[in-house]
């Protein structure tokens, strides 16, 4: 079920930096970042950066997902909260200054459809942006730029 209460999204808002300061067993070990989030997120995983960017875009209703959450796990699971109000805690410049050790990505979801993501990835370090179809393809194009920024 779907929040009834919508807020104006300011453009832009569905964008994160990815910082990935080292990869331990193929997995990325950092932070991400938003202007609408107070704080970064510490990532150790793909999982990880899923889940919790998920979150993210849930708390404030942005881009609507088009299937609700399932776990193979035997938990409660989340039932769908009233979108908070979106709120700027951080300037656009962190998509500047940022840098990660490894590799930055600038993530943009424009959708969240078929239980997977929809949108772009650009690698700072070299300008290279891409169209991704599915969150298993951003892995591994980030996969592929960490390899290549590696050797």
């Amino acid at each position: 079920m779907q929040s009834s209460l919508n807020f104006n999204v300011p453009n832009g808002a569905n964008n994160i930096i990815m910082l990935v300061n080292d990869v331990i067993h193929i997995e990325p070990q950092g932070k991400w970042f938003s202007p609408y989030n107070q704080e970064p997120v510490v990532i150790n995983s793909y999982m990880q950066l899923i889940d919790s960017v998920d979150d993210f875009y849930d708390q404030y209703g942005m881009i609507q997902p088009t299937t609700q959450r399932r776990s193979l796990l035997r938990c409660k699971s989340k039932q769908p909260q009233a979108a908070k109000e979106v709120k700027k805690y951080m300037s656009d410049d962190i998509f500047e200054k940022q840098i990660g050790e490894k590799g930055t990505f600038i993530i943009q979801v424009k959708y969240r459809q078929h239980s997977s993501w929809q949108g772009s990835v650009e690698w700072v370090e070299t300008g290279e942006k891409k169209m991704f179809r599915s969150t298993m393809e951003l892995i591994k194009m980030i996969d592929e730029a960490l390899e290549k920024n590696i050797i």
